[in-house]
């Protein structure tokens, strides 16, 4: 339960019932609600074959020259790039404070190759064109897998953990 909120009204007011209203019920006080949808704040690519993708959370914003953007705009655009499997975007900070740095992580399809450097000046002319002309991609980096949690959300915090304690 919310404190100082409505639990109800935030998470399920408008949302539909599973269709089939005997499924499932749910008990909370001795009482028994029908299944019903539930929002959250993750973002859910329905893929075929009944498969569905967790892109995990859509308010994680990052704050670019004074902009705030969400890492799933970014990577939901240059996700469209052939060759490129999945993308995670990240902010790091300016050695000694100021603006923070957008690092684009890559994991290419295993038939492409593509050059860093090209990659870099191609997901920065689809940034300018399509988000924001202002976001500046500070370095992007190749791998071969992201990080992810048990129920597969990328895990961008490592990621930027992991290019601060490198040294880039």
């Amino acid at each position: 339960e919310l404190l100082n909120k409505d639990h109800h009204k935030i998470y399920f007011e408008g949302t539909p019932h599973h269709p089939d209203k005997s499924y499932i019920q749910l008990s909370f006080g001795g009482k028994k609600y029908p299944l019903k949808l539930r929002r959250h704040g993750d973002q859910v690519e329905k893929l075929g074959g009944g498969y569905f993708r967790m892109h995990g959370r859509i308010d994680d914003t990052m704050n670019l020259g004074g902009i705030k953007v969400s890492s799933i705009e970014i990577e939901q655009l240059i996700n469209t790039l052939d060759g490129i499997r999945e993308t995670a975007a990240i902010a790091v900070p300016s050695p000694g404070g100021g603006l923070k740095r957008l690092v684009i992580y890559a994991v290419l399809l295993v038939h492409k190759r593509l050059e860093k450097n090209e990659l870099k000046a191609t997901f920065q002319a689809m940034i300018k064109q399509h988000l924001n002309p202002l976001f500046k991609i500070y370095d992007t980096i190749i791998i071969k897998f992201l990080p992810r949690t048990a129920s597969n959300k990328i895990m961008r915090r490592i990621l930027k953990n992991k290019y601060i304690n490198e040294g880039h």
